[in-house]
């Protein structure tokens, strides 16, 4: 379990600095990328994310969305807003809000932290390509799903609905 713990807790440290362009130690805190920083802006993120996969997997499946609030710069600012694995909820509540980040070539990354310390949270490292992030690296958990999968996984942005 420790050992599940600290990968995730090293993924989390290095999706946010592989997001902000380094390793840390360059003016930056929690790996988000000051704005004075030539990227991306994140305002592009604002709006609903949610996860699909190429080829789609059967229902019940894994069903997440994420919500990006706001955003300041190239950090945005989100948190878990549905998750179901199978026809089990997960308790949205457990999860603490996130902060994330995109550089100047559209990469994305977050971590969405559980707030027990003991349980390990999800963490998302991929590529902004118009309405869609292609998520290079997606763990959930003790499990990195896109390396012991044959899909692609990818974050939708959910179409906003005119009246």
């Amino acid at each position: 379990m420790m050992k599940s713990l600290l990968f995730v807790a090293l993924v989390g440290g290095g999706v946010l600095g592989c997001a902000s362009g380094g390793s840390g130690g360059n003016g930056t805190e929690r790996g988000v990328v000051s704005d004075s920083s030539p990227s991306q802006s994140a305002d592009v993120l604002t709006g609903n994310w949610n996860l699909a996969t190429d080829p789609p997997l059967q229902m019940p499946g894994l069903r997440m969305r994420v919500t990006i609030d706001s955003a300041r710069g190239t950090s945005f600012f989100g948190r878990l807003t549905f998750y179901f694995s199978g026809d089990v909820g997960g308790d949205l509540n457990a999860f603490e809000p996130f902060v994330g980040a995109i550089d100047q070539e559209g990469g994305v990354a977050f971590t969405i932290n559980h707030h027990d310390p003991a349980m390990l949270g999800i963490a998302v490292v991929g590529q902004l390509v118009r309405d869609t992030i292609l998520a290079s690296t997606f763990v959930i958990g003790p499990d990195t799903i896109t390396q012991s999968s044959e899909r692609s996984w990818l974050f939708l942005r959910e179409k906003r609905r005119r009246y």
